[in-house]
């Protein structure tokens, strides 16, 4: 995250003798980020200051390239040798400046041996290494959060916060990290109810419970302040850890641990205010907010709320019945603040382009009331939710990655919940029988009047996008991807729909799983006599 003023982000001599250089950073005036190889400079366009972005430079030995959040800003034709040496690397200042010192922070660096491409930059961007990863030469996270060594999970290659080995005031500050360490987070109890499976450390300032399992498997650590109580059929794999007694009628393979001494985590204190025009985004409809102040939004049902990279305040968010919220966070994180009240109801979805489920941790929703928070059945809910004041219920069959803090959280049956950083896909949940009567129900009173072909979005993409079209009457659907020259590329639907409204979503890749090249797509819709062609830009 960048502030302002001239910086050099990482700085490393390869060669002392010969002067080699190698600088990936920002600089002012151009707002830019840019990569330096033996005075050969290659810039990116102009990026935002404050807001995290993810940086990367290569040089296969022909090209230098620079991506911004894992797409390619701009590249370069140069020859040069970048030699072998031991030198220091400087992370964070310009040694051969003096003064040009980094103003921002920095969550992580990475140095490769061997030129990443854009597909391998993109789909590793926002995980945690191992640091065994081939091609890894240096990994440095900044997850100490004290002292002054830093360490390299790649081979060993440490280093010291500052100038000196001992602390003095010049020194950095460590601050911590981005992303949520804890799946579920709360200040009183934490009840799950006959999950799926489940993924992520949990801790309460309380008590944990894992009711009856139907068998049910959590994946990562359980921590409580006071008790801990597992039943029957429910596997832990990982350690459990209490501040009193651990009841355990399941298996846990990992270290069991009473009476310890478990400390409190504090919950995030909010503090923001909210007002505006009021949002009412018709049945069916689909509206575009930009970021800025507002008071209730109301999504009403089977409609769609598009938002974009920014900060958000409302003072009711109300996502009805089967809407979808997208979410593009393209140019940056999105964060929604709430003062009053915040719902999400059943069979609602959040999407987030062009991350998919690998940007859960670039959306946060913050919410300053007391009234609990619901997420109702059947929901897939994506992104970190911030509920220090009230509590949350996640109803039956919700699929939710990212992570919950709240006074307290109750998990109903048969959902899945796993953190920002699990590699773990979210299934599609089947709907309860109930449910599917109700949409059957709703799509009778909603139903389009013509056959239609929606502008995907987001346009231009990166890696996958949304496709909808409209059915007024049943119809065997043909949906398909073409390049500039005609040829196909992909068949995404070729079966029988009722008629309806329904979206359909594109990854970027062709018929035999290979991602396709950047450049113009064209989509083909066929149902019955209707056809329509859109034109859509995929940009890698």
């Amino acid at each position: 995250q960048f502030n302002a003023t001239v910086l050099s982000l990482l700085q490393t001599f390869f060669d002392s003798l010969n002067g080699d250089r190698f600088i990936l950073g920002f600089f002012q005036p151009d707002s830019a980020a840019q990569l330096n190889i033996n005075g050969h400079v290659l810039g990116s366009a102009p990026i935002n200051l404050n807001e995290w972005l993810h940086i990367a430079g290569t040089y296969d030995g022909l090209m230098m390239k620079i991506y911004i959040n894992g797409i390619v800003s701009d590249s370069l034709t140069v020859s040069t040798t970048i030699n072998v040496a031991e030198s220091d690397l400087y992370i964070g200042n310009d040694a051969a400046a003096g003064s040009r010192e980094f103003d921002g922070l920095i969550d992580e660096v990475r140095i490769w041996d061997v030129a990443r491409n854009g597909q391998e930059i993109a789909e590793n961007m926002n995980k945690k290494l191992t640091g065994t990863e081939f091609g890894l030469a240096g990994y440095w996270p900044f997850d100490e959060g004290a002292g002054q060594t830093v360490m390299d999970l790649a081979f060993d290659s440490d280093g010291q916060l500052g100038l000196a080995a001992y602390a003095d005031s010049t020194d950095p500050v460590w601050v911590k990290e981005r992303v949520p360490k804890y799946v579920l987070l709360a200040d009183d109890d934490i009840d799950i109810d006959r999950q799926l499976f489940s993924a992520g450390d949990i801790h309460s300032n309380d008590s944990i419970e894992f009711d009856d399992g139907n068998p049910s498997t959590h994946t990562g650590n359980l921590t409580a302040v006071d008790d801990i109580e597992i039943d029957g059929d429910n596997t832990i794999e990982g350690d459990v850890t209490a501040g009193d007694e651990v009841d355990n009628d399941g298996i846990v393979t990992g270290l069991i641990t009473e009476d310890a001494e478990v400390d409190s985590v504090f919950l995030p204190t909010l503090s923001f205010v909210a007002g505006g025009d009021d949002i009412d985004v018709p049945d069916s409809g689909v509206q575009v907010l930009t970021p800025g102040s507002y008071g209730d939004v109301d999504v009403d049902d089977d409609a769609i709320l598009q938002l974009s990279s920014g900060e958000y305040f409302m003072e009711i968010l109300e996502l009805d019945e089967d809407t979808i919220l997208e979410l593009d966070v393209a140019e940056g994180p999105i964060t929604i603040n709430v003062t009053e009240r915040l719902e999400f109801k059943k069979r609602m979805q959040v999407q987030i382009f062009p991350d998919g489920e690998a940007g859960t941790h670039k959306i946060t929703f913050n919410y300053l009331g007391t009234r609990k928070v619901k997420i109702d059945r059947n929901a897939k809910v994506l992104g970190s939710i911030v509920v220090p004041a009230a509590r949350v219920k996640v109803d039956k069959y919700v699929s939710f990655k990212g992570s919950i803090c709240a006074r307290k959280i109750q998990i109903k049956r048969d959902g899945v919940f796993l953190h920002h950083t699990s590699t773990m896909a979210l299934p599609k949940i089947a709907l309860a029988l109930d449910d599917a009567e109700e949409v059957a129900d709703g799509a009778a009173e909603a139903m389009p009047q013509q056959f239609s072909l929606k502008q995907n979005f987001p346009n231009p993409f990166n890696p996958e996008t949304s496709i909808q079209f409209d059915l007024p009457e049943a119809e065997n659907v043909l949906l398909q991807i073409f390049n500039t020259r005609g040829q196909l590329v992909r068949t995404l639907v070729n079966k029988p729909y009722t008629a309806g409204t329904y979206n359909v979503r594109w990854d970027g890749q062709n018929d035999v799983g290979h991602s396709v090249a950047s450049g113009l797509y064209l989509y083909k819709l066929k149902a019955g006599d209707f056809v329509q062609v859109q034109k859509m830009s995929l940009l890698r």
